[in-house]
C-alpha cells in the first residue's frame, strides 16, 4: 500500500489534504512498476501550487496496474493546477490491466473492496495522461466520482508525436454532480457551431441548436427539440416531448409544440400545439391548438382551437373553436363555434362557408346560440348548440 499527500488511518477514512502527494516514479529503459491485484495507491489532490500523481513513468519506462489506485482521496477547490493519476511520458508504456481499477473522487481504502464514500474536487485533474511517444492503454476501469469535476479519464499531448491511447475497457462517472447518464447506446453528436446535444443518439445539426433526450434531432439554426424521439426540422421550431415535432419540414420555420407527439407533419411557420397529439397534420401558417388531439388536419391560416379534440379537419382561415369538439369538419372562414360539439360539419369543400351566422338578418354581429333555426313570429330561439359570428 502506498499513501501520499494526506493524513489519516485505517479507522478515519475522512482525511485532509496535505499538499503534494508523489506516488511511485519510474525513469529508463527496462524499468518496470507493477501495481498487483492486491495493491493499493490513494493519493490526495496537491494542494497550493503543488501538483501530485500516482505514477509518473518516463524514457521508456514500463507499468502495469492490476489493483487499486485512488486518486482525490481528499477534498480540494479549484487551484488552477494539474493533479495527475498515472503520467506515460518520453516513450514511457502504461496498461490499466483488466481487472484494474483507477477511481478519483472517493475516500481512500486500506484494504481490498473496503467501502467508500464520494470525495468533491473541483481541482483540474487526469487519470492517465500519454506524452511524447508514450503507449497508454486501458483494458480496466476507469472511474470519476459523482462530486469530482474537471477530470479527464485518459488525456494525450495533441502535440507529440507517434502517442498510442486506447480505450478497450471502460471509463465511467464524472460529469456534473447530480448529472449522470447510463447507456450503452450511440454517443451524441452536437454538429453545429454553438450546438449542444445531451442524450444517446441526441443530433443538434445545426448552429445555436438544442437537442435533449433519447434519439432527439434539432436540424434547424436556432432550434430546439426536447423529449424522446422529438424533432426540430425548421430553423427557430421549438418542440417539447416525446414525439413531438416529427415529420415537420425544414422550410418551416417558427413553429412551437408541447406536448408527447403534439406538432407533427407542420408545414408552415409560426404554428403553436399545446397537449398531447395536438396541432398534427398542419399545413398554414399562425394556427394555434390547445387541449389534447385539437387541432388536427388544418388547412388554412390562423385557426384556433382549444378543448379536446376541438377544430379537427377544418379547411379555411381564421376559424375557431372552444370546447370539446367543437368547430370540426368545418370548410369556410371566419366561422366561430363555442360550446361542447358547436359548429361541426358546416360547409362543403364545393360549398364552404364565411361568417356563420343567424338566419334572421338582425341577429347578426351579435352572439347567437344554438344555430339549428330562428322562428321570425314568435322572435324565439329554438337551441340545438351554440355558436357565434362575427358577420359582417
Amino acid at each position: 500500500m502506498i499513501n501520499a499527500g494526506f493524513n489519516g488511518n485505517t479507522g478515519n477514512q475522512a482525511v485532509k489534504n496535505q499538499g503534494g502527494g508523489w506516488g511511485v516514479l519510474a525513469d529508463g529503459a527496462g524499468t518496470t512498476f507493477l501495481n498487483s491485484q492486491k495493491g493499493i495507491i490513494n493519493v490526495a489532490p496537491g494542494g497550493g501550487y503543488s501538483e501530485s500523481f500516482a505514477a509518473v513513468l518516463s524514457n521508456s519506462a514500463t507499468g502495469l496496474n492490476q489493483g487499486t489506485i485512488n486518486l482525490g482521496v481528499a477534498p480540494e477547490g479549484y487551484r488552477g493546477i494539474i493533479d495527475w493519476g498515472v503520467k506515460a511520458e518520453s516513450g514511457a508504456t502504461f496498461v490499466n490491466d483488466v481487472g484494474g481499477t483507477i477511481f478519483w473522487g472517493r475516500t481512500p481504502q486500506y484494504t481490498a473492496g473496503q467501502a467508500t464514500t464520494p470525495v468533491a474536487t473541483s481541482t483540474f485533474g487526469v487519470v492517465t495522461y500519454a506524452g511524447a511517444n508514450a503507449d497508454l492503454e486501458n483494458k480496466g476501469t476507469i472511474a470519476i466520482g459523482a462530486q469530482a469535476e474537471r477530470v479527464w479519464g485518459m488525456l494525450a499531448n495533441l502535440h507529440s508525436s507517434a502517442v498510442r491511447m486506447v480505450n478497450s475497457g471502460t471509463i465511467s462517472g464524472g460529469g456534473i454532480k447530480y448529472f449522470h447518464a447510463n447507456s450503452t447506446a450511440p454517443d451524441s453528436q452536437a454538429i453545429g457551431l454553438d450546438s449542444v446535444a445531451i442524450g444517446p443518439q441526441a443530433v443538434a445539426g445545426k448552429q445555436n441548436s438544442l437537442a435533449a433526450g433519447m434519439g432527439a434531432t434539432a436540424q434547424g439554426t436556432n432550434s430546439t427539440a426536447i423529449g424522446v424521439g422529438s424533432v426540430a426540422m425548421g430553423q427557430g421550431d421549438l418542440y417539447i416531448g416525446n414525439g413531438a415535432g416529427v415529420g415537420g419540414q425544414a422550410s418551416s420555420r417558427d413553429n412551437s409544440g408541447f406536448g408527447s407527439f403534439a406538432g407533427q407533419r407542420v408545414n408552415g411557420g409560426v404554428n403553436i400545439a399545446a397537449g398531447a397529439r395536438t396541432g398534427n397534420d398542419v399545413t398554414g401558417s399562425a394556427n394555434s391548438a390547445f387541449g389534447a388531439e385539437a387541432g388536427n388536419s388544418v388547412l388554412g391560416d390562423s385557426n384556433s382551437a382549444v378543448g379536446y379534440t376541438a377544430g379537427q379537419a377544418v379547411d379555411g382561415d381564421s376559424n375557431a373553436a372552444f370546447g370539446t369538439s367543437a368547430g370540426s369538419k368545418v370548410f369556410g372562414n371566419r366561422n366561430i363555434a363555442i360550446g361542447n360539439a358547436a359548429g361541426q360539419n358546416v360547409g362543403t369543400a364545393a360549398a364552404p362557408v364565411d361568417d356563420t351566422a343567424s338566419s334572421c338578418p338582425w341577429a347578426r354581429r351579435m352572439w347567437r346560440a344554438m344555430r339549428s333555426s330562428c322562428d321570425r313570429s314568435s322572435s324565439t330561439w329554438r337551441w340545438s348548440f351554440f355558436a357565434i359570428s362575427t358577420g359582417r
